[in-house]
């Protein structure tokens, strides 16, 4: 496989890092005071980890997002569904989540300031001088420690915290919000969580959606919702946060099928553009990552599923429509001892910021770990049917029922009892019990618990031909943290002009809004020519903005600039003669003349990507 090693170290990248790191407060400036989003509930002080978005920020958002669903619902006809934020505790025991979903935390002894233990001990470290190679062995294996591991390293480099006291011993501490479905004196079986992820509305609802496709494999399901989580210190405004959106699909397919992809997603994989990779492997001796190409990789075995190559090829391209840059995107495999409980590979899209690099985008594949785990503690068959290729022979045990004995004893439930002890995995279960002379329990459908006796129900196995089988559907999981992606984009389009102003270049996609329509002065003849103007925009269903002000058309270039509107239109006294405006680029500081019954049309085929600026019109 051909591969090109990037010499210079990701996480100096070109200066990039030193770029975004310079334009850091002007960039928070600029976010807060333009109302791109602010802390929550400010006026009452401090609120940690939790955010309002203002009027750009909630389009900007919403833009990304439509993109979002562009290139991975509509392109590849999944279905789409919203599931609640709100989730009984019985599917997250069931997940892991109530178990595992932690992090690990020290505080200090003396201010009881409290840090996420990975986090404080990584800084630590990299202050530590020199920086030899034994103390970047423990900054790469952080991610993976255990209780013990954490309090072993304090005590290896003689950590202490930021105020210079002692840390505590590390401590588990679960990420989730716990709250209560109705009054506890009412239920005392009634603990909910606000949601981690959106994953598990989707997956117990899988036999509806397996309908839905009727029966057939495979298939991919979206949803973008809110996700909570309790971060333990939250910081760098939308990259750690309590509150945050996610969009994910959980890509459901059968393992055995003779093809995972269809040819479309085939041809996606072996045109896409080479992409930086840092395997698991890799990370053992190395923080520099290779350049290949997807179908390369997949070839060669860095990446291992077919599906994963493809999410990755697809969420390269969505990056970099956004607006993302290029060479500030690469793609960490997780080390085994950093692997979420349900996951078994896993690959982050990591974007370079000011703050270094931030995963943003996860695609990890979740086998059948959480169909299996669901099936198992409801009782409930999450299975699909496979067609086998070739018929076979298998001996299958048989639950006889005694009817007339079950009916002496429960009467009406009679039907429910034989109904259940027909299920197979019930059959095994009992036959166990059966042979131990041990109590026969069957747990009916609505979790009621009858005693059986042998006098009700024998057992015998015959052979049987199978045309088919049931199996779990095994699961990728493409995950995109929507908050991390747009701090990103901000980082990444904010630039400098020759005279120290500030504004955001973001793609006409997903620009807030994509012009604003000015008037040259604040006269009613001009004023009314925009306000028409802005309907046929809106109409047309492109988003604009107004600014008829009596500020100087310059300052109002400014302020249009600063909130990133690719175009301005302007309404000037020779529009009055000729019916003509003006149609300005931001970042290009170039303009056309355009005839007003053409503008609305050309604005709307550069935001559809089927003419590039300036057309057919010549610059004035």
């Amino acid at each position: 496989m051909q591969v090109t090693v990037n010499k210079s170290s990701d996480c100096q990248n070109s200066g990039m890092q030193s770029q975004f790191c310079s334009q850091k407060g002007i960039l928070e400036n600029i976010v807060k005071r333009r109302f791109i989003l602010a802390p929550a509930y400010e006026i009452y002080g401090n609120t940690t980890g939790l955010f309002d978005f203002g009027p750009t920020g909630s389009a900007l958002k919403s833009e990304i997002e439509t993109v979002w669903k562009n290139i991975f619902v509509k392109e590849d006809d999944l279905l789409e569904v919203h599931c609640t934020n709100l989730t009984p505790c019985a599917p997250l025991v069931a997940s892991g989540h109530v178990d595992r979903f932690e992090d690990f935390i020290l505080y200090d002894t003396v201010t009881k300031n409290y840090y996420r233990a990975d986090k404080i001990l990584e800084e630590l470290l990299h202050k530590i001088k020199p920086m030899t190679e034994s103390v970047q062995e423990d900054i790469r294996k952080l991610s993976g420690f255990k209780v013990a591991e954490f309090d072993e390293l304090i005590k290896k480099y003689k950590l202490k915290s930021p105020d210079g006291n002692d840390f505590s011993n590390a401590m588990p501490f679960n990420l989730m919000f716990k709250t209560n479905l109705g009054p506890l004196s009412v239920d005392s079986n009634n603990t909910a969580y606000l949601r981690p992820e959106t994953a598990q509305g989707i997956l117990c609802n899988f036999k509806r959606l397996l309908e839905c496709n009727r029966g057939q494999l495979p298939f991919g399901v979206a949803q973008i919702g809110t996700a909570f989580r309790n971060e333990i210190s939250p910081r760098n405004g939308l990259l750690r946060v309590r509150e945050f959106v996610l969009a994910e699909i959980e890509y459901f397919y059968d393992p055995e099928a003779s093809e995972l992809l269809s040819p479309i997603q085939k041809e996606y994989i072996e045109s896409a553009p080479a992409i930086k990779l840092l395997s698991a492997d890799r990370q053992k001796t190395s923080d520099q990552s290779v350049s290949s190409s997807v179908s390369e990789a997949l070839k060669s075995g860095i990446i291992k599923n077919s599906l994963i190559a493809y999410y990755m090829a697809k969420t390269q391209t969505f990056l970099l429509k956004i607006g993302i840059i290029n060479e500030c995107i690469r793609w960490r495999q997780h080390m085994s001892t950093e692997m979420a409980h349900y996951a078994n590979d896993c690959w982050d899209a990591e974007i370079l910021t000011s703050s270094g690099w931030i995963e943003a985008v996860g695609i990890a594949n979740r086998g059948d770990f959480d169909l299996k785990q669901h099936s198992s503690h409801t009782n409930r068959d999450l299975t699909a049917l496979r067609v086998l290729k070739k018929p076979r022979e298998q001996e299958v045990l048989k639950c006889i029922p005694v009817k007339r004995e079950i009916a002496k004893q429960y009467k009406a439930l009679t039907p429910v009892i034989i109904e259940t002890l027909l299920d197979t995995k019930t059959i095994n279960e009992l036959k166990t019990l059966y042979d131990k002379n041990e109590r026969l329990s069957l747990t009916l459908p609505n979790q009621d618990v009858v005693e059986l006796n042998k006098d009700m129900l024998s057992f015998t196995t015959e052979v049987v031909r199978l045309t088919d089988e049931l199996f779990f559907p095994k699961i990728v999981e493409p995950s995109f943290g929507l908050g991390r992606i747009m701090h990103c984009l901000l980082e990444h389009t904010l630039k400098k002009r020759e005279d120290d102003r500030y504004y955001f270049d973001f793609p006409i996609l997903v620009a807030p809004y994509k012009c604003i329509l000015m008037a040259l002065i604040n006269k009613e003849e001009l004023v009314s020519i925009t306000s028409k103007l802005k309907m046929r925009l809106a109409k047309a269903g492109i988003f604009s903005k107004v600014d008829n002000s009596n500020a100087s058309i310059g300052r109002r270039y400014s302020r249009a600039d600063e909130i990133g509107i690719p175009y301005t239109i302007t309404v000037d006294f020779e529009t009055l003669e000729d019916n003509s405006v003006t149609l300005r680029h931001t970042s290009l500081l170039k303009q056309i003349r355009i005839p007003i019954s053409e503008v609305v049309d050309f604005v709307k085929r550069i935001f559809s990507e089927v003419e590039q600026w300036p057309g057919k019109y010549e610059f004035i």
